[in-house]
């Protein structure tokens, strides 16, 4: 494993969810709540993945979504999914023509 692919790796995953992020900004946001989070290594390289596992309700149906953001430092990936129990309400972007469409902005 080289130093390189890792930084690479994490760097086209910063610039995916950056895309999903701006993407979601015209979504409406919703309250949702957290299910499960943990950490998933990368399967590719290396690095760590904090996965956050949300569901939500619109329009009356009940959706679910995974907010997948990476890190390089497992430390800060575990303080993240700690501060995030299940149980936590959130706060969801979702794309009302494909509400099963959903970003995680945060507590």
């Amino acid at each position: 494993m080289f130093v390189a692919d890792i930084w690479l790796e994490f760097l086209i995953r910063v610039c995916i969810n950056l895309f999903l992020k701006v993407r979601s900004l015209k979504w409406p946001e919703i309250r949702g709540q957290v299910d499960s989070a943990g950490l998933k290594r990368s399967v590719a390289v290396g690095g760590t993945i904090a996965e956050v596992h949300y569901f939500y309700s619109f329009g009356g149906e009940p959706f679910e979504g995974y907010s997948r953001e990476p890190y390089l430092i497992r430390g800060r990936a575990q303080d993240y999914v700690l501060d995030l129990p299940p149980g936590t309400k959130v706060r969801i972007n979702v794309n009302p023509r494909s509400p099963s469409q959903s970003f995680l902005i945060g507590p």
